[in-house]
């Protein structure tokens, strides 16, 4: 299955990424974590964990602003 455009994949097959605001951004489980202001994801796409929450187990990308989501469906948009 093709990626989304502006989408990466995460550190996981079932993870997916995609830029959020720089600060605290929710999780699918409703937890706030911290991200960097004005990162990237890396031109080559890795996207090494920095960040996990203990909850859902959610990854951040080190050096990225990025909201860790399942699958596109949960923006509640296309897909």
């Amino acid at each position: 299955m093709p990626m989304p455009s502006g989408w990466y994949q995460g550190v996981t097959k079932s993870h997916y990424v995609k830029e959020a605001f720089a600060g605290r951004v929710r999780t699918l489980c409703g937890r706030r974590i911290f991200v960097h202001e004005g990162a990237r994801p890396r031109p080559d796409g890795d996207l090494k964990p920095s960040r996990k929450c203990t909850r859902c187990k959610a990854v951040l990308a080190e050096g990225t602003t990025t909201w860790p989501l399942i699958n596109q469906m949960t923006m509640g948009g296309k897909g």
